[in-house]
């Protein structure tokens, strides 16, 4: 399953590209990103849904400073949900952001059992990559 974060129907921002450039522009980014991913993440474990759960994520909030391991290991069990069973699959967003620092933010999110796949980070075309808990990565098709 893949998150797919939206506006309001029919709005200026209903695709997700405005939505978040509109936070971008408004000093919100951050904080929109974060509440969808909670909300994503109730929304598949109330459903129960089989599977994993793909989410799109840019390295500039991947990146962000402050994330706290205990705090997200109490959200994921008072919602009864695995880390195992998502994927933080990164974004292109932004192919020029220092991936060094990008990479010490995924071990982070491995260390707490999330699966990591990289989707065209850099490339500019269609490959996807999937990176295992040692750091290893490779094409994953």
């Amino acid at each position: 399953h893949e998150a797919l974060v939206r506006g309001p129907a029919g709005s200026p921002l209903e695709s997700p590209q405005e939505l978040f450039a509109a936070a971008r522009d408004g000093g919100r980014f951050v904080e929109l990103g974060i509440i969808s991913i909670q909300e994503v993440l109730r929304s598949f474990a109330v459903r129960e849904l089989p599977g994993l759960l793909f989410l799109n994520l840019s390295p500039q909030l991947v990146a962000q400073r402050g994330f706290d391991q205990e705090r997200a290991r109490d959200f994921l069990s008072g919602i009864g949900l695995d880390a195992q069973r998502v994927v933080i699959e990164l974004t292109e967003e932004y192919p020029t952001f220092d991936f060094r620092l990008v990479q010490e933010s995924l071990a982070l999110y491995r260390s707490m059992g999330f699966r990591v796949a990289i989707d065209d980070l850099g490339e500019g075309g269609d490959s996807e990559v999937a990176c295992d808990s040692g750091r290893n990565c490779g094409p994953s098709s």
